[in-house]
């Protein structure tokens, strides 16, 4: 008795399925695009304003240029995030960008900031050529 067999060579390719892998890179660009941040982060950052109880009430001009001093001293001119050594250079650009002649400095400054962080964004101010600005404080 013959024990021998014959194995039956098959024709088919042997490739990579190609629609699966479509599908969970896909899958993975979707999750990556809709749990990413896009543009600024913190555009709206939450501090704690500094409360007195003797203030006249102000409101924001349009000329006005915004630098906004986290808790953690972090800076924001305008919504952007600014690092204090370019705070200058970022006031002086919105300060061209207005389409006033003489734009205002506010600043909105956590209560736990120290007093070297207002000191450096009220020189970059002052560099600038902007000469009027104003301090949030709450009123109590």
């Amino acid at each position: 008795m013959n024990r021998h067999r014959r194995r039956s060579v098959s024709t088919e390719e042997i490739g990579l399925q190609i629609a699966p892998m479509i599908d969970v890179t896909m899958l993975l660009l979707f999750f990556f695009m809709l749990s990413t941040a896009l543009g600024n982060k913190n555009t709206t950052a939450h501090i704690k304003v500094p409360i007195t109880k003797h203030t006249a009430e102000y409101v924001s001009r349009k000329n006005s240029i915004v630098v906004v001093i986290c808790k953690t001293g972090e800076a924001m001119v305008n919504g952007r995030i600014t690092s204090h050594g370019d705070l200058h250079s970022e006031i002086t650009r919105q300060a061209m960008a207005k389409e006033t002649a003489k734009p205002v400095g506010e600043i909105h400054a956590d209560a736990h900031t120290n007093g070297a962080t207002i000191k450096k964004v009220m020189s970059a101010f002052s560099a600038s050529g902007i000469s009027e600005v104003s301090y949030a404080v709450e009123n109590h």
